[in-house]
């Protein structure tokens, strides 16, 4: 009796570690995400750049401004597509980590706002980016300054969400909506 109870539990827990793995394979074959690392990365090391699709061109690629560097802030602009490639638009913000980038499709652009400079002051300016260079925008109403808020396109009701964030000495928890045609609104 005893042998039977020890082969039962042994076919027990190859039949488990058998659905186990089956389980695993299946998991991996219909999850299409995972990483690899790119060859071409010729970017400085930064952190806190920002980065957003870009659809102002077609196809749509991903652009990158500014971060933290090992020389400091800076507030230079690139573009991925397979490889990073260097942007030198005629007008750019001023260097920035920490700012919140988000492409617009209505207006065919991308927003960047906010951030901080390398003296540490938290910024609350606007600029669009329209594939070319960045124009500074001047809205009648605007999020109050901050640093590393989130953001995205809300494709339902058109316009851009920007959540949170923080200043200087505390986070934040307001909304603020960009809708097409119009000065930034507070939620």
């Amino acid at each position: 009796m005893r042998s039977f109870v020890t082969i039962r539990n042994i076919v027990l827990a190859a039949v488990a570690a058998a659905a186990s793995l089956l389980m695993f394979s299946l998991a991996s074959a219909t999850n299409p995400y995972g990483w690899s690392l790119s060859s071409s990365d010729v970017t400085p090391a930064r952190s806190g750049a920002a980065v957003s699709q870009d659809g102002t061109t077609a196809p749509a690629q991903t652009l990158l401004f500014g971060g933290k560097a090992a020389t400091g802030v800076v507030n230079d602009t690139w573009r991925w597509n397979g490889a990073w490639t260097k942007l030198n638009p005629t007008t750019s913000p001023t260097a920035r980590s920490g700012a919140t980038l988000v492409y617009d499709p209505v207006h065919n652009q991308a927003l960047l706002f906010g951030g901080a400079n390398s003296a540490g002051g938290v910024l609350k300016d606007t600029w669009a980016w329209n594939g070319t260079t960045w124009t500074h925008l001047s809205p009648a109403k605007s999020p109050p300054a901050r640093q590393n808020a989130a953001a995205a396109w809300d494709p339902v009701h058109h316009v851009i969400v920007l959540f949170g964030g923080a200043t200087k000495t505390a986070k934040l928890q307001d909304t603020w909506t960009e809708p097409p045609h119009t000065s930034l609104s507070h939620n």
